[in-house]
């Protein structure tokens, strides 16, 4: 029995708990979250109702895609802030931004049902999430960001908050005024 027994590693009992979300207060300045705003209004927001992958009744919003060349002060503000969180509370394996981000608008009635922003299924990168405020809370009503099923963050302009792609979230329908927010993602090795 004692030979069996050194042979043997044991399971470990007491497991270090990760955070569900880490919420980061004014990444961005309310000038940044105007620029953001004006931009995607001066493109134009297209009505979306699939999600990334395509799925059909994922979500109810508008989105306009904004490049690094037109806002590269989120881009790395986000990289940067993203690889100090990775380091101090998951240790993910990141290697970079490879998606374009998207200023989301939620008006009245608009949501995003439950949801991961990574898929197994497919070779998504996607390793950690992040949302950004851009409007002052009391600009709407609803549109309550839920990471993990229980955690429900109320933010205010140019707050963020960093999640693991693979945490379920989902926004509750907005109920008055319009919510917007930057939705970014930062990816590494496909997960095996």
């Amino acid at each position: 029995m004692d030979q069996c027994q050194s042979i043997l590693y044991p399971i470990p009992l007491v497991t270090q708990q990760l955070p569900s979300h880490v919420y980061c207060r004014a990444l961005l300045s309310a000038p940044e979250c105007a620029q953001l705003i004006a931009l995607a209004t001066q493109k134009g927001f297209r009505h979306f109702t699939q999600s990334r992958y395509g799925e059909a009744g994922v979500v109810q919003v508008e989105t306009c895609e904004v490049t690094p060349d037109e806002a590269e002060f989120v881009y790395a503000k986000v990289a940067t802030t993203a690889a100090q969180l990775n380091q101090a509370h998951w240790q993910l394996a990141l290697t970079g931004i490879a998606e374009t981000f998207r200023v989301l608008r939620y008006a009245d009635g608009y949501w995003t049902r439950p949801h991961v922003d990574c898929d197994y299924r497919l070779p998504d990168a996607s390793k950690l999430s992040c949302i950004i405020q851009l409007v002052p809370k009391a600009d709407f009503a609803g549109g309550v960001l839920t990471v993990a099923e229980t955690d429900n963050i109320a933010m205010d302009q140019g707050d963020a908050v960093f999640f693991p792609a693979y945490a379920l979230h989902t926004v509750s329908a907005v109920t008055q005024g319009i919510r917007m927010v930057l939705a970014g993602w930062v990816h590494g090795p496909v997960l095996r």
